[in-house]
């Protein structure tokens, strides 16, 4: 018999084995970077979002500033009745929950 035929199967075996464990390997390392990305993603939304929530509520004060210092003969100001915050409540309980930005992503 010959080398081959005599460890075929242990040969062929170790092949199989190494490509699972590439598998396995490069498989996880995909995982990860996806999930880095879906951090960096959900970081981008909330800073976005949080921005613009804040630049609607000061654009509301200010006019309702600007309004009140012109006398009126009509006098008030306009006062939401519904905050404009979202965003904001949306994003607590998973701030809260896994420290997203405390820890994680520092923003």
């Amino acid at each position: 018999m010959t080398l081959w035929t005599e460890y075929q199967n242990l040969i062929v075996g170790s092949i199989g084995f190494a490509g699972v464990i590439f598998t396995l390997w490069f498989n996880s390392k995909e995982a990860r970077e996806q999930r880095r990305d879906e951090r960096q993603h959900e970081r981008e939304a909330l800073r976005v979002a949080l921005t613009e929530e804040l630049r609607i509520n000061r654009h509301s004060l200010k006019e309702n500033m600007d309004s009140l210092k012109q006398p009126k003969k009509v006098g008030g100001a306009f006062v939401p009745t519904d905050p404009m915050d979202d965003a904001y409540r949306s994003f607590v309980p998973k701030c809260l929950s896994t420290k997203f930005l405390i820890r994680k992503n520092r923003l």
